[in-house]
């Protein structure tokens, strides 16, 4: 998972920079308690399936196999909804600060960071530049280069109204 947090251009305050420990606990927390509730369905689901199968087959046996198998292929496809990447130990989101033109420190172009946040005197910031951001968004990098910014559609009135009002 990548979160890209974007420095809105005109907005005094705290910045992206500043608040990137408290915006990344938050978020941390929030995909933790997401990925805990997909966690609990899908093995609920798989204890419901794996019970139906005995209920079928009317063997335990018969049953293991088959949910196995069915297991076994969901593994090899990759697919999300199987058991063991429900409790395969997730990674920790990267986080790419965007500084786009019309805001301090980016010397007239849009500049890219990525923060390591667990560094021995806390989170560092190391610049990416567009190739690299582009590899980790999997977004071209010609249609970056195509606009200002690709995150000028985010910067509604309803956004800033929210940020000014603290909404």
């Amino acid at each position: 998972m990548v979160i890209i947090c974007s420095q809105l251009p005109g907005m005094h305050g705290t910045s992206v920079m500043n608040a990137f420990e408290i915006l990344y606990s938050l978020m941390r927390e929030q995909i933790e308690k997401d990925r805990k509730e997909k966690k609990k369905k899908i093995i609920t689901k798989k204890f419901d399936d794996y019970s139906n199968f005995i209920l079928e087959t009317k063997s335990i046996i018969k049953a293991t196999l088959v949910f196995i198998m069915k297991e076994a292929k969901k593994i090899i496809n990759d697919e999300e909804e199987s058991i063991f990447n429900a409790l395969k130990k997730s990674q920790d989101p990267i986080w790419i600060e965007n500084w786009p033109k019309g805001t301090p420190w980016n010397y007239g172009k849009d500049e890219y960071s990525m923060v390591i946040p667990y560094g021995s005197e806390g989170p560092t910031w190391q610049p990416i530049d567009l190739e690299q951001f582009s590899n980790y968004i999997g977004y071209p990098i010609d249609k970056l280069k195509k606009s200002d910014s690709i995150f000028k559609p985010f910067y509604t009135d309803e956004i800033k109204y929210k940020i000014k009002h603290n909404l």
